[in-house]
């Protein structure tokens, strides 16, 4: 991308690529029963363009995207974007929601101060024995 990032063909599918690979990162989302319509047709209806949401705006997201929907709009809306403000809102949008995932995903201070066995256990030192351990070895195990 370095060579050839003054195209703007190749920053849209740069931004394409990064968020596939946060998406793959988190998860992804669950697999759909039936067919999903594809994003112009949601785009096209009127009722459920005003219904989808593209940013995370929830602290318990279980991953960048609260849809399939959503995701896919996001993929159309950037591939048909002619437009470098559209590409900047969104790897904005990309940006927000993969912040939001990472705060509603991170350890919290419980599980973090949990210590595991081999932190809790002491740190045994091994050295050469004398004479007197080694007579009396049988009786220290």
């Amino acid at each position: 991308m370095k060579d050839f990032s003054f195209e703007f063909q190749t920053v849209r599918d740069g931004l394409l690529t990064l968020e596939n690979a946060f998406f793959e990162l988190t998860g992804g989302l669950p697999e759909l029963s039936g067919p999903a319509p594809s994003a112009q047709e949601l785009l096209d209806d009127a009722e459920t363009r005003r219904d989808i949401e593209l940013e995370s705006l929830d602290s318990t997201v279980a991953g960048i995207w609260n849809s399939h929907a959503s995701r896919a709009i996001f993929i159309e809306i950037i591939k048909n974007s002619q437009s470098l403000g559209f590409l900047w809102l969104g790897l904005e949008l990309l940006v927000r929601n993969t912040r939001m995932y990472l705060e509603a995903t991170k350890p919290t201070k419980a599980a973090a101060s949990q210590e595991t066995y081999y932190e809790q256990a002491p740190v045994r030192v091994t050295r050469r024995m004398n004479a007197w351990q080694q007579a009396n070895q049988n009786e220290w195990n």
